[in-house]
């Protein structure tokens, strides 16, 4: 009985692991975060987010440095967005540090979302004990850490990243179906929190054309034109939905680049 007794507990201790993993997180994050100045560029993310709030997504505002923000910062924005809903008089004389410091909670809630990708993605590849331990070195790491907390696009396109590769190993490999839609979503996403995340097409490309000639059996072309232009569609709607379809369709000749 004793043995069975130990076994459960065992089994229990083991099932419960990434929940104690995400609380150790959290408590690190929250605690230190609360000792943290408002870095240079926090404002400008989230000061563009409450204009995306407004219906504005347009990057050129007089006396703005908007050039490296992205649509993903809207959500740092909500819980100001809520204080404003509740009591519409509000008027704060901080200079925006207050709502900047509200806006790193989102920030910390969507670094629980790529710890349980990291969880998922090792569970898949090795296992329960595996998706633990990924998670964990996730949890704390100083560089998921620093970022974590704060309002900016870095953790976003981390966890876009994480999500786009993880997506479409399950479609690739595992054969789910379900996870060509779930990637062609992430890898949308990917581009509305940092531009670096470009690169996820070249590296997705070469992913499935590395399958399709080594490992899986070869797509005929009649039957690669629907996820096609799903693909395209997905792409379309998102980025430019995000974008609140701010220029959409506007030619590049009238286009200024730098």
């Amino acid at each position: 009985i004793k043995v069975a007794r130990l076994n459960n507990l065992h089994h229990t201790t083991h099932r419960f692991l990434p929940f104690f993993i995400g609380i150790l997180y959290l408590l690190l994050a929250i605690s230190s975060m609360q000792f943290d100045d408002i870095t240079y560029d926090e404002q400008d993310h989230l000061n563009y987010g409450i204009r995306l709030l407004k219906g504005n997504s347009s990057r050129q505002q007089p006396g703005a440095d908007f050039n490296t923000t992205m649509p993903v910062s809207m959500l740092n924005a909500l819980p100001r967005a809520a204080e404003q809903w509740v009591n519409p008089t509000l008027e704060k004389k901080d200079g925006g540090e207050s709502d900047t410091r509200q806006g790193r909670y989102v920030t910390i809630l969507a670094t629980l979302l790529l710890l349980a990708y990291l969880y998922c993605f090792g569970k898949s590849i090795a296992g329960h004990l595996a998706g633990c331990w990924a998670m964990l070195l996730g949890a704390i790491d100083p560089n998921i850490l620093a970022h974590s907390r704060l309002v900016t696009t870095d953790l976003y396109a981390t966890l876009a990243w994480v999500a786009t590769l993880f997506h479409l190993h399950q479609w690739l490999h595992k054969k789910e179906n379900n996870h060509f839609y779930f990637w062609c979503i992430a890898l949308a996403i990917s581009q509305c929190c940092k531009i670096n995340n470009i690169l996820l097409y070249p590296i997705s490309l070469l992913a499935i054309l590395g399958y399709q000639l080594h490992i899986g059996p070869r797509i005929s072309l009649k039957k690669i034109w629907l996820p096609l232009f799903s693909f395209v569609l997905i792409q379309l709607f998102i980025i430019n939905a995000a974008f609140l379809f701010y220029h959409t369709g506007m030619p590049l000749n009238d286009y200024t680049f730098s």
